[in-house]
């Protein structure tokens, strides 16, 4: 009877979950805000996704993708930078159509990184890629691309908002941690308004991550406040720029415990990033941390993730931020990056024993998730 009874109580919840899925990713039976509010806050709790320098609209690539137990995409408003390195090369109306359809045709939420902040097109790798969106053109060193104004920044989500009302959860204006590109509070809080009064139900992401690990008092006052997002981006990448940012450095391969100095990089992390950050966050409000699952060319060996590492940096780190008021039900997981051949940088498409252990990560998020939704 027991087991009778577990069997009925995992069919309705597979059910409803699936009935919640199909009916809000179409805007909700009747269309109304407060519908769209629910499915979007249900994708973020369980949202597992890579950044890509493109929409991954080839059929192979995108089974490999959701193969991995990836369930929502990253998407940009621009398709790279013009040939000068002096203007945004920005999607047409019938590209970001075509996009959203394709999103909403295959049941994946969207996540929309604007171009919003001024940028400086140098040829380095940090500014080629940032450290969480990505350009896809080639750069000129020397170019600059100015701030959005008001305006621009309201006919963008516009036109985003005519077509991927129902399918896009939220919105990044930081292409980096914000303490990485000096934006100020008072410019975010003015973004944050502008779009919520253009797209009131979607999601306004906040950007830290190792750069404000050791931030002074002022700094922390000049660039954090959580009255500026709705939800909060947290980068950690351990092997890259989190070495000099937090005074820990790792090497995986002189180590002769990489597993124990991950995880107590992890725990040191977050329970820095909570009391300097996390504690001070608003009712509602979740935590996507971001981790490394990148490297350049030319890096160190010891410097390359491992599987392992990877595995370590996403469960133990979601463990530990499930532990923080506020976050029991957060499963979500978020990686940099996908990766694209040609490129200097290699992500998750270029190392099957990475989409592996990325595989293995998402399944037991999935299933903890679902653990939880049956308990009274």
């Amino acid at each position: 009877m027991v087991s009778v009874l577990r069997t009925l109580r995992l069919a309705l919840t597979i059910f409803v979950s699936l009935w919640t899925a199909s009916s809000t990713l179409a805007g909700g039976p009747d269309g109304s805000p407060s519908r769209r509010y629910d499915w979007r806050r249900d994708a973020l709790e369980t949202t597992r996704v890579a950044t890509a320098d493109h929409l991954l609209s080839n059929s192979v690539e995108l089974a490999a993708y959701r193969s991995a137990g990836f369930n929502t995409l990253v998407v940009y408003d621009v398709n790279g930078y013009n040939d000068s390195g002096t203007s945004w090369s920005f999607k047409s109306e019938e590209q970001i159509s075509a996009e959203t359809a394709f999103a909403r045709a295959n049941g994946v939420p969207l996540i929309l990184g604007l171009a919003v902040e001024s940028y400086v097109a140098a040829a380095s790798k940090i500014s080629v890629h940032g450290r969480f969106a990505t350009a896809t053109h080639s750069v000129v060193p020397n170019g600059s691309i100015p701030q959005a104004t008001d305006s621009e920044i309201r006919e963008r989500l516009q036109l985003w908002k005519k077509y991927g009302d129902g399918i896009v959860i939220g919105v990044f204006p930081w292409y980096d941690d914000v303490f990485w590109q000096k934006v100020d509070a008072a410019r975010q809080r003015h973004v944050y308004y502008l779009i919520k009064a253009t797209v009131a139900d979607w999601y306004v992401f906040g950007m830290i991550g190792d750069a404000g690990f050791n931030a002074s008092d002022s700094d922390v006052t000049q660039y954090y406040d959580p009255a500026a997002f709705d939800h909060l981006i947290v980068l950690m990448y351990p092997l890259n720029i989190g070495a000099a940012a937090t005074g820990f450095p790792l090497d995986n391969v002189a180590s002769s415990d990489p597993d124990g100095d991950m995880i107590h990089y992890v725990d040191r992390y977050v329970a820095r990033m909570n009391e300097r950050f996390f504690s001070g966050l608003r009712s509602g409000q979740l935590i996507l941390l971001v981790v490394q699952a990148f490297y350049y060319l030319g890096e160190p060996e010891g410097h390359i993730p491992r599987p392992t590492d990877i595995a370590i940096m996403a469960t133990h780190g979601t463990e530990q931020l499930r532990k923080i008021s506020g976050q029991q039900r957060n499963h979500s997981a978020a990686y940099y990056y996908w990766g694209a051949e040609g490129s200097g940088v290699v992500g998750l498409s270029q190392r099957s024993d990475w989409l592996a252990a990325v595989h293995d990560v998402n399944d037991g998020l999935e299933r903890e998730h679902a653990r939880r939704a049956l308990q009274p």
